[in-house]
């Protein structure tokens, strides 16, 4: 394909999938149609299958887009590389993810919640989406990473369990960012403003917990 094709390919892709994000940010996912983006976007309803055959393609597109933006993975294996403490190496890795999160869901994250709630309820639609997210190991990846360095420490609980200790609270930090009702349910358990405030924060949380289940000294 001559270069310049393939970048008026691109150029269009990229056009169609930001008309997609404005539609998400209005209606619900459930809802957003290939006409909805069509109307959005001004492109010919034959046009747009030029570039995706389904609503589904371009959801998958919207989510590569956020992960591509957001990747991590090199920044994760200089903080592993460091040379620090174990605390420091353990408490950057959680600020990280806590910054990963706070770029992922404050932009991406109704519509990532949304499509989670659509592939639970209709497995065979999930699966296909899914076989289109190219990154879309990264962060288990990067989760491996940290299970290979807290290995090292002996431990309350085994290391598997710690890391789904990590993955349900990292789960319930990111529905947090997303919803407008969470500071206040948040204030009702106790955790102060500032500590609630962005994912960053809840993520030393976390770090701070699991060093203390390392028994770091």
């Amino acid at each position: 394909m001559p270069r310049v094709k393939k970048e008026y390919f691109a150029a269009k892709k990229a056009e169609i999938v930001d008309a997609a994000v404005r539609v998400c940010e209005v209606k619900p996912a459930y809802s957003v149609t290939l006409r909805d983006v069509v109307k959005e976007c001004g492109i010919s309803t034959g046009g747009i299958y030029n570039y995706f055959s389904s609503i589904d393609e371009i959801f998958a597109e919207i989510l590569n887009r956020a992960y591509d933006e957001f990747s991590v993975k090199h920044e994760v294996e200089k903080i592993f590389g460091s040379g620090k403490a174990p605390q420091e190496i353990i408490m950057d890795f959680f600020v990280l993810r806590g910054k990963l999160i706070d770029n992922i869901y404050r932009k991406f994250g109704k519509l990532v919640f949304e499509l989670q709630a659509i592939y639970l309820n209709d497995p065979e639609r999930g699966r296909k989406i899914l076989a289109k997210i190219t990154p879309s190991d990264e962060g288990l990846e990067i989760l491996a990473r940290l299970g290979e360095f807290i290995d090292g420490f002996k431990c309350v609980l085994p290391t598997g369990q710690i890391l789904f200790l990590i993955i349900a609270a990292s789960d319930g930090v990111k529905k947090a960012i997303i919803d407008p009702d969470s500071a206040a349910e948040l204030a009702r358990i106790g955790l102060p403003k500032n500590e609630s405030a962005t994912a960053e924060s809840m993520m030393k949380i976390l770090a701070q917990a699991v060093i203390k289940l390392l028994d770091i000294k």
